[in-house]
């Protein structure tokens, strides 16, 4: 609070993120730009492009009309909350309303694709090993209403699958939702985020089968879920972690379920940083993105 008490001291942490080797143009990416001492219509000009910009322009908080200091005190409450913050309590905590919280956290999940984070690169020639599962999300049938309460089948019956592996390297975690959990669908997830030469530990679910991988499992059926080296104990504690936020949300629609195993995984893969680092590292994922209520309403 005291580091953006003031809507400049915001806007000049946020454009030293963005550009720490000073400012450049976000069209060009030249620094023949000249500021505007009266910020009007926006803080910089490009000679070049000749077209004002700002620090926010062409990042994911562009023409926002919040304060970019609320957007940055939501982004260090995001980071700090393992297990998330809703938007009800987001929208007290900035004093605006639920509606614009929910949009803000969204945009703010943007940032951490875990496409953009990445996994890095195994090194010294030693093969990477990861942990691969799956399980399911969504509330159990009897907690429901009784309006809403479908008795079709027993299980997983109306959760949706998720997928996802760690790499042990680094505990990164690579995860998203899928449609179903046939060996196609798992075989498909692990091969295009591992090398011929990754080793794959997994539970006995048969889709894993065959897997044209090194490939060894733990028979959780048997009460097996240590074998030497081999079991799923790093993923299952994520999935954890994971059920634990959803129990903060209530409530995840499956239209918008990446975007929340995105934040967890997000948030896992820049754990080790301190929140000011975080932050600095979702300012850099910002740029070059855009979300708009329509793209998240329609």
């Amino acid at each position: 609070m005291e580091m953006f008490s003031n809507e400049r001291k915001a806007e000049a942490w946020f454009a030293e993120q963005r550009w720490p080797g000073g400012v450049r143009c976000p069209r060009c990416a030249k620094q023949d730009v000249s500021r505007r001492i009266n910020r009007k219509p926006m803080p910089y000009y490009c000679r070049r492009c000749r077209r004002y910009f700002s620090a926010t322009s062409g990042t994911l908080f562009a023409r926002t009309r919040i304060p970019l200091r609320k957007w940055l005190i939501a982004m260090y409450l995001m980071s700090v909350h393992s297990k998330g913050v809703s938007s009800v309590q987001m929208s007290k905590h900035l004093g605006i309303s639920q509606p614009s919280a929910w949009f803000m956290m969204h945009r703010i999940r943007q940032m951490w694709n875990q496409a953009q984070i990445g996994r890095g690169t195994p090194g010294n020639g030693v093969p990477e090993v990861v942990e691969c599962d799956e399980t399911y999300i969504g509330g159990k049938i009897k907690n429901r209403p009784l309006h809403k309460r479908r008795y079709i089948g027993r299980g997983p019956v109306d959760k949706h699958p998720v997928i996802g592996m760690v790499y042990r390297r680094n505990g990164f975690v690579a995860a998203g939702p899928v449609h179903s959990t046939n060996r196609a669908t798992l075989q498909r997830f692990v091969l295009s985020r591992t090398d011929p030469q990754t080793r794959v530990y997994t539970d006995e679910h048969p889709g894993y089968r065959r897997m044209p991988r090194y490939h060894r499992t733990v028979k959780h059926s048997t009460k097996q879920y240590v074998n030497g080296a081999v079991h799923t104990n790093s993923i299952e504690a994520f999935w954890a972690m994971l059920k634990r936020g959803y129990s903060t949300y209530h409530w995840w629609s499956g239209k918008h379920m990446h975007r929340y195993v995105d934040e967890f995984v997000g948030r896992n893969n820049l754990r080790l940083l301190d929140p000011i680092h975080q932050m600095s590292v979702m300012v850099m994922l910002s740029v070059g993105k855009r979300l708009t209520y329509d793209d998240l309403t329609k």
